[in-house]
């Protein structure tokens, strides 16, 4: 039996109701009627399907109306927005990541390439100091043989000096010239000062690529490894690991004129740059006699004279007959004519090599280069001599011409020489832009001693490099 309520008679009257029932329950919570299924009184039957079922209409009636409802439309933009911020903080912070990791690259090869180029600049120095440590002796030794002759001359410098100058000049009895101390000293730095500018460029780039984060004690290279800095020369080859002998390749830009040196063998112009050697050592020579006269003489300006004029015949014994094809200076291999070989003498290019960092988000931000090649960073740096610099107060002075009357004026400098040779002390060292046209070519090639698989860019022009590099 079915209890309706009074005044439903019929099915259509019971759904009439149910209809009313679900419009109210859109709005007030109303009571719902409780049917028992089965008769209806008055005789007719109820059937189940014919009632329609309050919640399965309910259910149609939200999904029907769910695109004009528009409660919690801002929660689900807030979620979007929310995604989308998350998405930017991550590329933030990978993008800073892979910057202060590439600054930092290239601040290390920067130091390590300057620290290197001026170990090379330091042994540049030392050996023009032994070409005029050279000259100075044979200066010296030509004066105290004309104060030895001159009676009036006597000074306690000229018999204690004098043996001892000559030994350095002639070395041991029987000893070969280029065995000689001051031959050999700069064959020496020749040889091995640039293996000491690699060490150097290695030590100062994993130095400062060290790691100062977490766990730095421990790992001091940090979660990419040590980097490896590499010093090459604009010929594309590694300093260090070369051949000093051939005086045309090796890293100084350094070469021993002598006749029967070394060097001799690789040159074809032999004769020429030893008449050159020849007359740059006469000029050097002759600047440093007035200087020991004055030293013999105890300050007497007229015996220094005489002796100045006497220096002049041992001057002409010492370097046109004892002496006249050895202890050469050594001579610079280009003059600063040519742009070219000044680029292959001058200039050199270091490169920094390190894993990747690895990215903050790895699902999200990829770097396709990880496994193709390393991590790397150039720089590039000259050799170079300066120009004398101005010095005040004052800066300078007017001079008038004796015979035209004209005057002139004459600037103060620091007296620095301001000539382009391997007799100057002050070769110095400093980054310069990376435009050698080896450059390309450098960055494919593996260092020395490794496996490294480097990029393929052994087909770019200069051009095309500056568009994907900062330099």
């Amino acid at each position: 039996m079915v209890e309706i309520t009074p005044g439903v008679e019929t099915a259509a009257g019971a759904r009439s109701q149910y209809e009313a029932i679900d419009r109210n329950d859109e709005g007030s919570h109303v009571a719902r009627p409780r049917l028992r299924f089965g008769l209806v009184r008055g005789g007719d039957s109820c059937d189940q399907s014919s009632v329609a079922r309050p919640g399965w209409r309910r259910r149609r009636v939200r999904v029907l109306g769910l695109h004009r409802d528009e409660r919690g439309v801002i929660s689900l933009l807030a979620v979007f927005i929310l995604l989308g911020c998350t998405w930017l903080l991550l590329w933030l912070l990978n993008s800073a990541k892979q910057l202060d990791s590439k600054v930092r690259m290239q601040n290390a090869v920067d130091a390590a390439g300057q620290s290197g180029v001026g170990v090379l600049a330091r042994g540049m120095n030392a050996v023009a100091f032994a070409n005029q440590l050279e000259a100075d002796l044979l200066a010296a030794v030509a004066v105290m043989r004309a104060a030895q002759e001159t009676s009036s001359a006597s000074s306690p410098l000229v018999g204690t000096l004098l043996p001892v100058f000559q030994e350095i000049l002639a070395g041991q009895p029987g000893q070969s010239p280029l065995d000689r101390p001051i031959p050999a000293f700069r064959s020496d730095v020749v040889r091995r000062i640039p293996s000491l500018a690699d060490q150097t460029t290695r030590q100062v780039g994993r130095f400062n690529a060290s790691w100062n984060g977490p766990n730095a004690t421990a790992n001091p290279d940090g979660p990419q490894g040590p980097l490896l800095a590499q010093l090459w020369t604009t010929a594309g080859q590694p300093v260090g690991y070369m051949s000093e002998e051939d005086p045309l390749t090796r890293t100084l830009p350094l070469i021993d004129p002598s006749p029967a040196g070394p060097d001799a063998s690789f040159l074809a112009d032999i004769d020429q740059r030893f008449e050159y050697a020849r007359n740059a050592r006469a000029r050097l020579v002759r600047q440093y006699v007035p200087q020991w006269a004055l030293d013999v003489a105890g300050e007497d300006s007229v015996l220094a004279g005489q002796l100045i004029r006497a220096a002049e015949i041992h001057l002409r014994e010492l370097l046109d007959g004892i002496y006249h094809d050895s202890n050469l200076p050594m001579i610079l291999r280009s003059t600063p004519s040519g742009v070219q070989s000044l680029e292959l003498d001058t200039m050199f290019v270091s490169v920094a090599y390190r894993l990747h960092t690895l990215p903050t988000a790895p699902l999200m931000f990829r770097n396709p280069n990880a496994s193709l090649a390393p991590s790397m960073a150039f720089s590039q740096n000259a050799l170079f001599l300066p120009r004398p610099r101005y010095t005040c107060c004052p800066w300078g002075e007017t001079q008038t011409d004796p015979v035209t009357g004209q005057e002139d004026f004459l600037s103060f400098t620091d007296g620095w020489p301001a000539d382009w040779s391997a007799n100057s002390q002050n070769w110095q060292t400093k980054l310069v832009p990376a435009t050698s046209r080896s450059i390309s070519s450098i960055l494919t090639s593996s260092p020395p001693q490794t496996n490294l698989n480097t990029p393929q860019w052994g087909s770019l022009s200069p051009r095309d490099l500056d568009v994907l590099t900062h330099h």
